[in-house]
């Protein structure tokens, strides 16, 4: 909302009957000019995302087809399959780095950049100390570990690479999960726009490396390194410039070492913990279930349709992600008309992308991944499409209203429902999978979530956010 158009103090408090009185006057005027910035950044964030995002989502577009070339059918399955195992690795930090995101709006709002820098400082040694265990004990017990057995190939050149190939998956993996406390620093000062910026020239990199690994033997190993290590670079060097220059007062100082810190943050981390290993276990072991019930060369039509799947969602969550912070803000002013106009805004373009996209898979899937796979002998059925769509309309509906309860540090309701839901579809896809392939895993998510986190999560925003924030 322009300036010329900003309703003034007298004019709101005149129409809600209150009497206008100075105090009542100037906290009006704070509301508004906390909402007018609030509105600023968060168009920043969203008009830099639709500037820079689109690489992120075209480089699983471009990349794919180079990589299924690359390794073929199997050894494409292969490195879905692992790379979906390895995906729990990411939460090695415990969720530590949501958590510190909630702390530093707390002091942002506040103020408290004293605060703020004894979070960082607590949050950046504990990092370190858990990225240099987990490594070591990753060297460790990798080499021992019968994984032929696990995911049995016909082609000895991809037996040979599994090893390797889940050592570097498992290490990139869990240094990447403790590089990333940049991202919750923008976030919780809403800059995303610099995020974002960083996040382009990941994507680049990653773009030129992609192309130039596929004339290399690295095979699989080659490819984890391009996906998993090139951000890895990037992001210490964004930490490197974040912290040295562009906000020196939150550089990390073992003296700022506080343990009540670490307690405060890591006992709402392990809540996001749960909560993301949820949400794992519902969108990302179906490749593993797969690979494991029926086979690796399975993953790839389930895979591909995925990640066209979340191309589209990758849309929407342009427009999602940099609410998360601005709810943060807004909930702790009371500033409650704000959330809820941006929950229906964001509920309504997350039903039209996916039912959209969907729609358009039903219409022309077959010659898009085509088109896309440059003619690969990829099948993709309706059924499998129509169980991505319900899929992605389920995510939207709750991730719509997560952002808020997120930002509000509403954690320990989600937890139940989520895992409620997670045991549910995991105890689902295995029989489902031998009775009706990779079809039967895929409706498992959205039908799960029927009983549990499709009803709970407009309840618990009443409950927990509109309810007990207005009082």
């Amino acid at each position: 909302m322009s300036d010329d158009f900003m309703p003034d103090a007298t004019a709101i408090a005149e129409a809600a009957g209150v009497p206008v009185t100075e105090a009542t006057a100037e906290a009006i005027d704070l509301r508004l000019s906390h909402r007018a910035e609030r509105q600023r950044r968060l168009v920043l964030s969203i008009g830099s995302a639709l500037l820079t995002r689109p690489l992120s989502l075209l480089i699983p577009l471009i990349t794919l087809p180079l990589f299924l070339r690359y390794l073929g059918n199997e050894g494409y399955g292969l490195y879905e399959a692992l790379g979906a195992l390895a995906m729990w690795l990411g939460q090695s930090t415990f969720g530590i780095g949501m958590g510190l995101m909630n702390k530093l709006t707390a002091c942002h709002v506040s103020g408290d950049r004293t605060e703020a820098r004894s979070y960082v400082s607590t949050v950046f040694f504990a990092e370190v100390f858990i990225a240099s265990i987990g490594v070591l004990v990753i060297c460790i017990v990798t080499p021992w570990i019968p994984w032929k057995s696990i995911f049995p190939v016909s082609n000895p050149a991809l037996a040979n690479q599994i090893r390797w190939a889940a050592l570097a998956i498992g290490i990139t993996m869990l240094v990447g999960a403790m590089v990333d406390t940049p991202s919750a620093i923008y976030c919780a000062y809403q800059e995303l726009y610099t995020n974002n910026i960083w996040d382009a020239a990941i994507r680049i990199f990653i773009l030129v490396s992609s192309f130039a690994v596929i004339h290399t033997p690295w095979g699989i190993v080659g490819v984890v390194l391009v996906i998993n290590g090139v951000p890895i670079l990037l992001r210490i060097i964004n930490m490197i410039w974040l912290l040295g220059w562009h906000k020196p007062w939150l550089r990390p100082a073992i003296s700022l070492f506080r343990w009540s810190y670490l307690s405060s943050t890591l006992s709402q981390g392990i809540i996001f913990f749960c909560l993301n290993a949820s949400l794992l276990a519902i969108y990302q072991s179906d490749k593993l279930v797969i690979g494991l019930v029926l086979s690796a060369s399975q993953v790839t039509a389930y895979a591909l349709l995925g990640r066209l799947f979340l191309v589209a969602y990758g849309v929407f969550m342009m427009v999602l992600a940099p609410l998360w912070p601005a709810y943060g803000e807004a909930v702790r002013r009371k500033d409650l008309g704000w959330v809820r106009r941006h929950v229906a805004l964001s509920l309504t373009l997350g039903f039209v992308l996916v039912l959209g996209f969907g729609t358009l898979m039903l219409l022309r899937g077959d010659w898009i991944v085509r088109i896309w796979t440059h003619g690969q002998p990829v099948v993709i059925s309706k059924s499998l499409v129509l169980a991505f769509t319900a899929m992605f309309v389920a995510r939207a509906w709750v991730d719509c209203r997560a952002a808020v309860l997120n930002s509000a540090e509403v954690l320990k309701p989600q937890v139940w429902f989520f895992v409620i839901h997670a045991v549910l579809n995991l105890a689902f896809a295995i029989p489902m999978a031998k009775l009706f392939g990779v079809e039967g895993v895929a409706w498992c998510a959205p039908a799960t979530s029927l009983v549990t986190s499709f009803w709970a999560y407009p309840w618990m925003l009443r409950k927990y956010v509109y309810h007990r924030r207005s009082h």
